[in-house]
């Protein structure tokens, strides 16, 4: 059964975390830094979004990658103004752990100057992630993520990424137009779950568009740890209206349902960006 979400409202900025980047990034301790093993160079973006909202420590702490650490909402500096007021209101999920997952349409992906111009089926190239507040020492001072799924709708990328040790899943991700209206169903599939926002862009003049950045580390096949370093330059912004659909018995289904707030954060385009990931 369809799960209606307790609170949908957008929230800025679109990611929860809004961290320093650079394209060589240093290790902890001063040391030299590290040339990445994998670029991609992402085309603009057709529209990027997450849903914002809290785990439960216990299954926070089955979900993240070795040597990360899990950050309680109220130690986060980047908890979206929202969630914030539910901690606020409700003490209890205050040692919750924020998490968001992602969907990012880009034209085409240049990885490794290897080409990844539509996901499979002709359909638009998409990324998704999902993903824990957490620190560690290969993302530094400042939280990051601890990436629990790093995926694409891309088999060719999926591919490529896997012969870097880089671990990925193909996804069902989809965008199409409602029926009899001026709605978009965006939508994706991961293990049993399945998530569907239906709306459309709300225009937000207090809104500004600026670099969205971030530090994430995702788990590698070989018992590789990388360090994934996010940077893009969307060029609008605005608020999304509309409606959230959880279905299905997954984990990330369970996670959503049992968070006290299931929160659609706000929609960008345009720019371009740049993803490196460093071992």
């Amino acid at each position: 059964m369809p799960v209606p979400p307790r609170l949908i409202r957008p929230v800025a900025p679109v990611f929860a975390l809004l961290l320093a980047g650079a394209p060589l990034l240093a290790q902890s301790g001063g040391a030299t830094p590290r040339e990445p093993k994998v670029t991609w160079e992402l085309g603009a973006a057709r529209g990027g979004w997450c849903v914002h909202f809290l785990v439960s420590p216990k299954a926070a702490g089955e979900l993240l990658v070795r040597g990360a650490r899990a950050v309680p909402a109220r130690e986060d500096p980047g908890l979206p103004p929202a969630v914030r007021r539910v901690i606020a209101d409700e003490p209890t999920y205050a040692d919750w752990i924020p998490s968001q997952v992602c969907t990012w349409y880009a034209d085409g992906v240049l990885a490794n100057h290897r080409g990844h111009e539509r996901g499979d089926g002709g359909k638009e190239l998409a990324l998704f992630w999902w993903g824990l507040t957490a620190s560690s020492e290969r993302t530094g001072a400042t939280p990051g993520l601890s990436l629990v799924v790093l995926g694409t709708n891309s088999s060719g990328l999926k591919r490529q990424m896997e012969l870097e040790f880089v671990a990925m899943e193909r996804l069902e991700i989809n965008r199409a137009p409602v029926k009899e209206s001026e709605d978009e169903e965006f939508s994706f599939k991961l293990d049993r779950t399945t998530v569907a926002f239906a709306g459309h862009p709300r225009p937000d003049s207090t809104l500004s568009a600026t670099p969205v950045t971030y530090r994430s580390i995702v788990k590698g096949d070989d018992n590789r740890t990388w360090l994934v370093a996010f940077q893009a330059q969307p060029t609008t912004i605005a608020g999304l209206s509309g409606s959230l659909r959880i279905q299905g018995k997954g984990e990330l289904a369970r996670a959503l349902t049992e968070s006290p707030i299931r929160l659609v954060g706000n929609i960008v385009t345009g720019g371009a960006g740049r993803v490196d990931f460093i071992e």
